[in-house]
């Protein structure tokens, strides 16, 4: 049971570095898009779609630490191995694939608006997106490996 919570601990953790760097690379974003030098180059009309953007990458990712902070305290009770934790996981990482399909999106635009004058930033978002689709994937395995032990729980228990 104490490694059960350590595991649910350490998936909270990991999705509150995420939440910080999502609102790091946020703030980023929008600094690199309000500059002079890009209003002057004419790239100004790209701030707001970028923004809208970054809102809903943040969204997915407060979703998600919501849903693990939620299932912390689920692991609490004696019932970790239910179907309502695999529903859990499963939304942590439909929620994670939101913000990785935002994250995307946000180099797909920069990149179809200003081409190869994307740069560093657009190299960070994708390196950002990277992250983020390891940090989904994992909670995909997590939740089919839920599944699976309450798969085989459900099963002893009708054996014994």
């Amino acid at each position: 049971m104490k490694k059960l919570n350590y595991i649910l601990v350490l998936l909270s953790l990991t999705g509150a570095l995420i939440v910080c760097l999502s609102g790091y690379y946020f703030f980023y974003l929008s600094s690199v898009i309000m500059a002079a030098d890009v209003a002057k180059a004419g790239f100004d009309y790209m701030q707001y779609p970028i923004l809208a953007l970054c809102y809903l990458m943040l969204l997915g990712f407060i979703v998600t630490i919501g849903t693990a902070i939620r299932l912390v305290y689920i692991s609490q009770d004696a019932k970790i191995f239910s179907t309502r934790t695999v529903k859990h996981l499963q939304l942590m990482g439909h929620a994670t694939l939101f913000s990785f399909l935002s994250c995307l999106s946000i180099y797909i635009y920069g990149y179809s608006q200003m081409g190869k004058e994307v740069g560093l930033v657009g190299g960070q978002v994708l390196l950002f997106s990277a992250c983020i689709f390891a940090a989904m994937n994992i909670i995909y395995f997590l939740a089919n490996l839920f599944a699976r032990s309450v798969a085989y729980k459900e099963e002893s228990d009708l054996v014994v």
